[in-house]
């Protein structure tokens, strides 16, 4: 394209970028603001928590800042806590019989931590810990650890992929260049004679989308709003998977798009423009692309339910009919894929299984609710002695 014989491209294409640039994963939200005032201030919570079922719905796990308290789904009470201080979000193993997370996790982050980062496996039935394996990654921007814990995918701020092996500390995979930043260039006839630096480069080159599949098999990685190509790959034989079909259609540039695996071989799609806030979806078959369904999803980042048969977004927004306005950015929903239903919860915590969910209360317990309904079918606070 000749920008020099179409000078508002320029400053729309910035316009553009900046919007995609602000409404990344955790900030879309701030974007429906313009919807008008709100019609309803939400509670304000004393901790924002997160909650998981269990694969098999027996357990669930709820995170804070400092610990992860382990529950019985029936009866619905604690069994015991695990500290939990500077943890990555923790997950259930395939076979519910464990919970992982890699501890100290911002010196993942640091090039040269004081203190190393380890991925901790903990026991439900020995209630202890039987797994503390040091990290040997780190200068991560975007970290991922896999569902069994036997792989931590890590994007570094220089826009590098490397997924390691954390039993041997091998690098299994690396793709230098994964994500690069957008440039533009502004020719000199419309720009300021003053502006000494006509190469615009935008977006932050380690953010990425990294999810693996419940089974631990596959994982797919995608640059957030910076140039670069999603990248798959079976864990089984380490090699890289070609994307076919739909799922070629994931992209950075004017929509915001998102995925999710939501089985061992289904993952859901979305890509939602930035301007109107809708939402095109899609259920695919992974690796094929096949289409499966076009669900109705809310406009939000995408987030595995533990129930297959869902998925969460959150933020969510904008908000249908009848659900109260949220200006925090904290709500978020469950859709079940075939029939469009919404389960919301005005804040982050909420996770599905089967009839049930678990959500964080107003007044900061967690409630047991069966779907449909109104009131907790059990509540527990995670403060009591």
């Amino acid at each position: 394209m000749n920008l020099t014989k179409e000078p508002v491209f320029i400053m729309r294409r910035i316009a553009i970028l900046v919007i995609v640039l602000i409404c990344s994963p955790g900030l879309c939200d701030a974007a429906v603001q313009s919807q008008g005032p709100p019609k309803e201030l939400l509670p304000r919570t004393t901790i924002d928590l997160r909650v998981r079922f269990s694969p098999d719905g027996q357990y669930v796990l709820a995170q804070d800042g400092s610990w992860i308290t382990v529950l019985t789904e029936r009866p619905f009470r604690a069994l015991f806590r695990i500290p939990a201080h500077d943890a990555s979000p923790a997950e259930f193993t395939p076979d519910s019989r464990q919970v992982l997370f890699v501890s100290s996790v911002a010196s993942v982050q640091l090039a040269s931590p004081s203190s190393p980062a380890h991925a901790e496996r903990w026991s439900i039935g020995d209630r202890a810990r039987v797994g503390f394996a040091e990290i040997r990654l780190h200068g991560c921007d975007t970290k991922a650890l896999s569902p069994d814990g036997l792989v931590l995918a890590c994007v570094d701020f220089g826009g590098t992929l490397r997924l390691l092996d954390v039993t041997s500390g091998e690098t299994i995979f690396e793709k230098k260049g994964f994500g690069k930043p957008i440039v533009l260039w502004v020719e000199p006839q419309w720009r300021d004679p003053l502006d000494l630096f006509p190469r615009l480069e935008l977006g932050d080159p380690g953010r990425a989308k990294i999810d693996f599949s419940p089974d631990g098999r596959f994982v797919m990685a995608m640059p957030v709003n910076v140039d670069g190509p999603t990248v798959a790959l079976d864990l089984h034989t380490r090699r890289t998977v070609s994307l076919r079909g739909y799922i070629r259609k994931l992209d950075r540039s004017f929509q915001y798009s998102d995925f999710a695996f939501v089985g061992p071989d289904r993952v859901v799609l979305s890509r939602t423009v930035v301007g109107p806030r809708t939402t095109t979806a899609a259920l695919v078959a992974f690796p094929s692309g096949r289409v499966l369904s076009r669900p109705k999803l809310p406009p939000g980042p995408l987030l595995r339910a533990s129930d297959p048969r869902f998925v969460l977004t959150h933020p969510c927004g904008p908000f249908p009919r009848g659900v109260p306005y949220d200006p925090a950015g904290k709500r978020t929903c469950a859709a079940e894929f075939s029939t469009g239903q919404l389960t919301v919860s005005r804040t982050p915590a909420l996770d599905v299984f089967s009839d049930h969910y678990v959500a964080e209360s107003a007044n900061g317990e967690i409630g047991l609710y069966e779907r449909g309904k109104p009131g907790a079918v059990a509540t527990v606070r995670l403060d009591a002695p």
